[in-house]
C-alpha cells in the first residue's frame, strides 16, 4: 500500500472545495481501471470516512493492503468488482484472492468476471 500513499494524498489534495467549490466531496465514489483499482483500494483503506464506495476494474487490492481493513471504517461501504476472466497482467485469481482479504462478506460484491475487462 506503501506504494499508492503519495498517490492518494495527492488526489484528496487535489479533490478539495478550494480547487472545486460547487463539488461535495464527502460522499466521494471512485472508479479505478487496473492501478487506478488500487488506488481505489487504498484510498478506502486509509480513509474509508472520506470514501462512499468503490469499483474496481481489472485491478488488485495492493500488498500489505490487509493491515489496513478496519471494519468500523468499512462497514456499509459497497465495492464492486469487475475481472477479466482472460487477464494476462493480473490474473482473475489474484483479484479474487485479494478480494477475500477484507473479511467482509456483505462488504465485497461477488466477482463479475467478463472476458473484456483486461488490462
Amino acid at each position: 500500500m506503501e506504494d499508492f500513499r503519495p498517490a492518494s494524498e495527492g488526489l484528496y489534495t487535489l479533490l478539495t472545495s478550494s480547487n472545486f467549490p460547487q463539488a461535495d466531496f464527502s460522499q466521494t465514489q471512485l472508479v479505478g481501471f487496473s492501478q487506478g483499482a488500487a488506488l481505489a483500494y487504498t484510498m478506502l483503506l486509509l480513509d474509508g470516512k472520506r470514501i462512499a464506495s468503490i469499483a474496481a476494474l481489472a485491478g488488485f487490492l495492493p500488498d500489505g493492503a490487509s493491515a489496513f481493513v478496519r471494519g468500523e471504517s468499512l462497514a456499509g461501504k459497497p465495492v464492486f468488482i469487475a475481472h477479466g476472466s482472460e487477464d494476462d497482467q493480473v490474473p482473475v485469481h489474484r483479484a479474487a484472492r485479494r478480494s477475500s482479504s477484507f473479511k467482509m462478506p456483505a462488504l465485497v460484491s461477488p466477482i463479475v468476471k467478463m472476458k473484456w475487462v483486461t488490462n
